[in-house]
């Protein structure tokens, strides 16, 4: 992970993951029961769902830029911590 970019490693190979030209800070990385992978920034956050990259922020559904941690509770909700509180993601993932 660098500011710009994220990769994968399956032990023989790098392979590019996630690639941003925003200068963004990163706070978190988070990999959910359904293997979605998700990079909290002060720019939003990215999730990586079956090879395609969607990219959260405030235009768009976030009530904070500043994305912190991620956690999936025991039914399976994913939460975040931004820097409004707490938010729930499952309805802005569904609806987008």
């Amino acid at each position: 992970m660098t500011p710009y970019e994220a990769y994968t490693y399956d032990e023989e190979n790098v392979s590019p993951l996630l690639f941003t030209e925003e200068n963004v800070c990163h706070d978190d990385t988070f990999i959910d029961s359904d293997d979605n992978i998700y990079f909290g920034t002060n720019k939003g956050f990215w999730v990586v769902m079956d090879n395609f990259q969607y990219h959260f922020n405030t235009k768009n559904g976030t009530n904070s830029n500043n994305i912190y941690t991620f956690y999936q509770d025991s039914k399976g909700i994913i939460w975040i911590t931004l820097g409004n509180g707490i938010m729930e993601l499952w309805n802005l993932i569904q609806n987008y």
